[in-house]
Formats: C-alpha cells, sequence, structure tokens
C-alpha cells in the first residue's frame, strides 16, 4: 500500500512547523521578528532561525533588513499547495477512524480496585 501523503506530511514535524512559520510571517509582514514566532511556537529564537534560513534558502522567505521578512510568491505557492493537507487529514480521522471507535460510558455502582473485575449490564433509562 503506498504512503499516505497527509498522514506523512503531519507526522514530519519539520513540514507542519514550515507551514506554520511561513503563514505566521504572512500573517505580519513585512515587520516580524524571529522571537515572536518563537514565542508564539513555545520554542527559542534558534530554533526559528534555523528554519527561515531554510526557508530563504529555498526562495519561501525574503527579509529586508533585519526582522523585516515576508513569504514569496514561490512561499504563497507552497502553502496553498499544502494548506488542505491538515484539513484532509482532519476529514480523514474523522470520516474513516473515528467511527471505528466505539466508547461506553459506565457506572460503577461501587468503588473499584485497579485488579477488579467487572460485568457490565444495561439498565433503562
Amino acid at each position: 500500500m503506498p504512503a499516505n501523503p497527509v498522514a506523512n506530511m503531519l507526522r514530519n514535524k519539520r513540514e507542519t512547523t514550515r507551514i506554520r512559520i511561513l503563514v505566521r510571517v504572512a500573517e505580519h509582514q513585512p515587520s516580524i521578528h524571529l522571537q515572536e514566532i518563537a514565542e508564539k511556537r513555545g520554542v527559542i529564537p534558534q530554533d526559528i532561525s534555523e528554519y527561515v534560513r531554510d526557508l530563504a534558502e529555498e526562495g519561501f522567505i525574503g527579509a529586508e533588513g533585519r526582522g523585516h521578512y515576508y513569504v514569496t510568491h514561490k512561499g504563497v505557492e507552497w502553502v496553498l499547495n499544502n494548506a488542505g493537507v491538515p484539513k484532509t487529514y482532519a476529514q480523514h480521522v474523522c470520516r474513516d477512524i473515528i467511527h471505528q471507535v466505539t466508547t461506553r460510558a459506565v457506572i460503577a455502582n461501587s468503588d473499584l480496585k485497579a485488579d477488579d473485575s467487572i460485568d457490565v449490564y444495561t439498565k433503562g433509562v
């Protein structure tokens, strides 16, 4: 069975981080600092700096001086081509996975211990 590109991308933290950084830059361009992105992501600025450097080398982000980043045309195209991936994955989970999981709430009529075995009976409401 071939690999699912949606699942592969979501498993790949690097790719999802790249999308999030590009979207963040696009939201606040042309004046966003790496510190702001890092705070939003909960990481140190050096981590974001590596991503931004890679994105710039690939032509997805441009810079005009210090702290003046913008998303290039190539970056916009890449985001547009990949932005639907999280939505598609969520739809896959809801449509193909969740319906297979069955859960039922039960209420015990006495305290239970970790090793207790139980029988479940239904009672009309």
